[in-house]
């Protein structure tokens, strides 16, 4: 195989595990780490590689209902809406440290 056919078939497994999104940014931080990638692709975390470094944004629970979820949700919905982000957030995290990609937690409040 080539390096183009594993990276495809990478690809691919990353897409069948829910983690297409965040495939790209590994590829350029192995492939190409002096580039820049990044996720913003709502509701996934944004990310930004750069530098070396990969950026994950942590939003405060209120900047997190506002770009994502909507003003009007309910309570209770929004605090487990703002949960299941914070796991996929986690998520993130061990798989880019799972390839020895550096992670910065960026908090961003409203």
């Amino acid at each position: 195989l080539t390096l183009h056919d594993l990276v495809a078939m990478t690809a691919l497994q990353y897409e069948h595990a829910g983690l297409g999104a965040l495939w790209p940014v590994i590829e350029t931080a192995l492939l190409s780490p002096q580039a820049d990638a990044g996720v913003d692709a709502p509701p996934e975390p944004r990310l930004r590689f750069a530098g070396g470094i990969a950026h994950l944004e942590i939003p405060s629970p209120t900047r997190w209902q506002r770009d994502f979820a909507g003003a009007d949700l309910e309570p209770e919905r929004a605090a487990r809406g703002y949960a299941a982000y914070e796991a996929r957030l986690r998520q993130f995290a061990a798989v880019l440290a799972a390839h020895a990609i550096d992670v910065v937690f960026d908090y961003v409040d409203a």
